[in-house]
């Protein structure tokens, strides 16, 4: 026997009204199903609040122009011309004449930055500071506070070298009616005739100083990379290494001269085989250990690599060792913020020749020195 079996009807509670099932052949599929019988309500139109016309006064008012003379504080047109004497002074045509010579007054001005590295290249002279640091100060004073910034840009040594090389060359073009160009300064280099290792020197040391100045410098690192092309990268020349007899026989000649701030630079040179200009001006505050068998050191910016790394691990030195003890004891008993020597690098160097055991070694000797004894106790 074959069953069959039906749909059993939908339920349908009392009081309400069945709803439709869509099949295949009903009009669900294609109409909307019907609803509930509850009334709807029409849908609400949006009405958008009335847009306040743009009128002139609620406008942004037009750029206003301002030409350089209607400044309201000093825009020097050529370079140091916020620092001249007062017209009328003895020495007010004195210094105008002196920036014509030297061709400093550089008509076409970038920034004020650039205004301010010349100033400095040119040792103008540089007005103190307010005394109260909490007012607030004018825009003339500031440009001045500039210029003690702008000294921070190179190192002493450094900035002492540039300063005499600039004004070799704004002598040279301007006795030659050349203009203020790298390409001048490419001519001016050749004009020196020195070895393709100086060259090379006065090239990259003028191209940072044009850089700095915000003046094209390509023409000079076009030549400074001829120049390395050539082999002028290579020295032909260095110091001479001092030992660590030698080192002690020095040492103990500032002792007797009465050095002694001198002579605890030189163990630190030695020790931690640094350049000498690095070294001479470490203060207390800079050892941030002081043990008779340890001495640490942070660099801080003193470095010429630090500059631009100054939170490197790299930057701290860790003395050990012989010599130990007497630099610990020298350190501790000088300044907080007084370096340990004011000699110079030449003045040093002019030392060493006046020593009998180190007239054959320079400043540069100490970081020569040190390397060769570090690589020959590695080779053991």
């Amino acid at each position: 026997p074959v069953t069959t079996t039906s749909r059993p009807a939908p339920t349908v509670c009392p009081g309400t009204r069945p709803r439709a099932l869509p099949t295949l052949d009903a009009p669900g599929l294609s109409q909307p199903l019907p609803h509930s019988g509850r009334p709807t309500r029409p849908p609400r139109p949006l009405v958008l609040p009335a847009r306040r016309p743009v009128t002139r006064a609620h406008s942004l008012p037009p750029p206003r122009t301002r030409s350089p003379e209607h400044i309201d504080f000093p825009m020097p047109a050529k370079i140091g011309a916020d620092v001249l004497p007062e017209p009328g002074a003895p020495e007010y045509e004195h210094h105008i004449e002196l920036l014509r010579q030297r061709a400093l007054a550089i008509e076409h001005q970038h920034s004020l930055m650039s205004s301010s590295v010349a100033r400095v290249l040119v040792e103008a002279p540089i007005k103190t500071r307010p005394t109260n640091q909490e007012r607030l100060i004018g825009p003339a004073q500031a440009l001045m506070k500039l210029d003690e910034f702008t000294h921070e840009l190179w190192a002493v040594e450094t900035l002492n070298q540039r300063r005499r090389l600039w004004a070799r060359y704004t002598t040279w073009f301007a006795t030659h009616r050349l203009g203020l160009s790298a390409d001048s300064a490419v001519l001016f280099i050749l004009a020196t005739n020195v070895t393709p290792q100086g060259m090379l020197s006065y090239a990259k040391a003028l191209s940072g100083t044009f850089k700095a100045l915000q003046l094209e410098n390509g023409p000079l690192k076009t030549f400074a990379g001829t120049l390395r092309g050539m082999g002028a990268a290579i020295p032909i020349r260095q110091a001479t290494a001092l030992v660590k007899p030698e080192v002690w026989a020095f040492y103990s000649h500032l002792l007797r001269l009465g050095e002694r701030g001198t002579a605890t630079a030189v163990l630190v040179a030695w020790k931690t085989g640094s350049r000498w200009g690095e070294a001479a001006r470490l203060a207390r505050v800079n050892f941030i250990e002081l043990l008779p068998h340890r001495v640490t050191i942070n660099w801080d910016t003193l470095p010429k690599g630090r500059r631009a790394e100054p939170w490197s691990p790299s930057q701290f030195a860790v003395i050990v060792g012989d010599w130990t003890d007497l630099i610990c004891a020298h350190v501790t008993a000088r300044g907080m913020f007084t370096q340990l020597t004011e000699v110079s690098t030449k003045a040093v160097s002019t030392m060493m020749i006046a020593c009998p055991f180190t007239q054959h070694a320079s400043a540069h000797s100490f970081k020569r020195g040190a390397t060769d004894a570090l690589l020959q106790y590695a080779a053991l």
